[in-house]
């Protein structure tokens, strides 16, 4: 008898532990199925609170991310094109390209498995993400899409003044005025890869004398990533590409009185 009473002691000791600990875990639903561009490259995404998360390998590295984890910081760091994403266990907070990023879902460990924020990753990314609630499937579209940069994103800081222009007898209403070191700012927070741009010379004029392109990734020094040069009323419309992988903060400055830029886009 004694010993009987000595073990349902024990017992009694420890029913509040494993209660309290069941009630520390996470609640998540059922495994669903990951598809990335209609084809379906795994089965073991859970939704936490409404969010999808995934476990750090297999869906990542299916998009072309490299991904490690560090045992001693409990950190789970992916890469893709120059963008490193570090995920801190336990904690709502994100670290792209060394910038912090508030969330609103910790990276955790579910039996034993990290698993991690699948949106959050994908759009830092540059793809987009949809979930299917009848299916309960997750789909990733990887081909980014162009954003309008005077229309869609806006600028956070504009120096210049949208307008609609005749290039060659042809109008163009998507057209921004900046004029000599006037500058537009836009928060890109590392999502695209390509700026696109086209000059053109107003009808009337006889130089457009173009932009200047400049980004600031992680410090308050804008890097100068390259200049359009002048165009002659000639020359009807030019397009201009620049890389801006990484990129948090994109600057455009007009180089000249009539500095002009027409259809500015990102993807």
């Amino acid at each position: 008898m004694k010993n009987k009473k000595g073990l349902a002691g024990k017992w009694k000791g420890l029913i509040p532990l494993v209660i309290a600990g069941a009630l520390a875990l996470p609640s998540y639903a059922a495994a669903s199925p990951v598809q990335i561009d209609g084809e379906t490259v795994s089965n073991d995404a859970i939704q936490v609170h409404g969010r999808t998360m995934v476990p750090l390998r297999g869906v990542l590295e299916k998009m072309n991310a490299q991904v490690s984890f560090d045992s001693d910081k409990r950190i789970a760091i992916i890469s893709r094109n120059n963008i490193t994403i570090e995920l801190p266990i336990g904690r709502s907070v994100a670290y792209i390209n060394g910038k912090l990023k508030m969330l609103d879902t910790p990276t955790l460990i579910i039996k034993g498995q990290t698993y991690v924020p699948l949106r959050f990753i994908s759009e830092t990314f540059g793809t987009q993400v949809k979930y299917d609630a009848k299916t309960q499937t997750v789909s990733i579209l990887s081909a980014t899409k162009k954003v309008d940069l005077l229309n869609e994103l806006k600028a956070v800081k504009s120096q210049g003044k949208k307008e609609t222009i005749q290039v060659q007898d042809t109008a163009y209403e998507n057209t921004l005025f900046l004029g000599q070191n006037k500058i537009a700012l836009w928060n890109l927070d590392g999502k695209y890869k390509t700026l696109t741009l086209y000059l053109g010379c107003k009808d009337g004029e006889t130089y457009n004398e173009g932009v200047e392109v400049s980004a600031e990734p992680d410090t308050k020094e804008y890097k100068i990533m390259g200049a359009t040069g002048s165009i002659r009323s000639s020359q009807g419309l030019k397009k201009f590409t620049f890389d801006v992988t990484g990129v948090h903060t994109l600057q455009i400055k007009g180089s000249g009185t009539s500095s002009r830029i027409i259809n500015p886009t990102v993807e």
